[in-house]
């Protein structure tokens, strides 16, 4: 009996000590998890929210064909890289959605819609997989990569004067600065001079013209931009492609001044992405570049923050936008305007 009494106050101890450490383990997970929580939560506003007003894109893709001004989307690698045309051609759709979406949510403030005219086949967004010349050493280790691949892609047919390129290389790129520290390209385009006259006949109103993408991996992109490639992505499109149509002229009114080499402008409003600005063509072009702070926050972002520089589909007569080029303008080919 005293042995049965023994076994049984020895359970009980064993079963009390067990409960207790569930329950002390289960508490620290909560403090943890509380914690966890918080310091997400601290680290958010830092951390621009890319994917938030991308989900969507446009309601309605502006599909053209190869009669009209367009985009056409092209994957390129060179002919001694694997293939990784069926991942990214996916993505490359969903990315330049993602893009339309930025403009189109602009063009709804003036109670209007605007869409990136696209090249499409059976109705789809179309992506071409093309397979350059040279090898991707010869690509990667030149000191103009964006030159040679624009080389290329000419002596291939890509040089058409209705499109401009949006160009995916599945490869690394030489010749770019981060913070004035050589750096692996993230993206780029080409560039012509200055042109802001408001006519039909504008050199930024042809093509061809090229906005590249280069293959970077998550760690780099995350330590310049405090985002995932597929979060920045977009934006990145954007962007270069707002360069390709004209964005932003030098004699805008917050355009940047300080680098004479830089052909195509940015703006400084706004800070720059990631810095508490919200507009994709702020950034500096040169090294003490003083930003203003007119359309602060990190979401959602602008395609042209008070839509004074480079994009206003319906600007104050006498204006800057309603004399000069102005990519809100319906004499740009490239964009497709219509109601709300």
């Amino acid at each position: 009996m005293i042995l049965v009494k023994k076994n049984l106050i020895k359970r009980i101890i064993i079963i009390t000590v067990v409960i207790n450490v569930v329950i002390f383990l289960a508490i620290s997970a909560k403090i943890t998890f509380e914690k966890t929580k918080e310091e997400f939560a601290k680290r958010m506003p830092s951390i621009p929210s890319f994917s938030m007003p991308l989900s969507g894109g446009s309601s309605k893709t502006a599909c053209s064909d190869t009669s009209d001004y367009h985009a056409k989307i092209l994957y390129a690698r060179a002919k001694d890289a694997t293939s990784g045309f069926g991942e990214m051609s996916t993505k490359l759709r969903g990315w330049f959605k993602s893009a339309d979406g930025i403009l189109n949510e602009e063009a709804k403030k003036f109670n209007m819609s605007a869409s990136l005219k696209v090249f499409c086949e059976n109705g789809e967004i179309s992506i071409t997989e093309v397979i350059l010349p040279n090898t991707e050493k010869f690509y990667s280790s030149s000191s103009d990569t964006r030159g040679v691949l624009v080389a290329a892609l000419t002596t291939l047919g890509y040089n058409k004067k209705n499109e401009k390129y949006i160009v995916y290389y599945d490869g690394s790129a030489l010749g770019c600065k981060i913070n004035g520290v050589d750096q692996p390209c993230v993206s780029q385009q080409t560039e012509k001079g200055p042109d802001d006259r408001l006519i039909e006949g504008n050199v930024y109103n042809l093509g061809p013209d090229y906005a590249f993408l280069y293959k970077v991996d998550d760690v780099t992109v995350q330590q310049y931009f405090g985002a995932s490639y597929d979060m920045l992505a977009p934006v990145l499109i954007l962007h270069e492609y707002a360069h390709t149509m004209g964005a932003v002229q030098s004699s805008a009114p917050h355009s940047t001044k300080k680098e004479s080499q830089s052909k195509q402008k940015h703006c400084n409003d706004s800070p720059t992405l990631g810095k508490g600005g919200t507009d994709i063509m702020c950034k500096s072009d040169g090294e003490g570049e003083v930003f203003g702070n007119a359309c602060s926050g990190m979401y959602p972002f602008v395609f042209d923050c008070n839509n004074d520089d480079y994009f206003n589909p319906k600007p104050e007569p006498g204006s800057y936008l309603a004399t000069h080029w102005n990519l809100g303008s319906e004499l740009n080919h490239f964009i497709q305007f219509g109601e709300k």
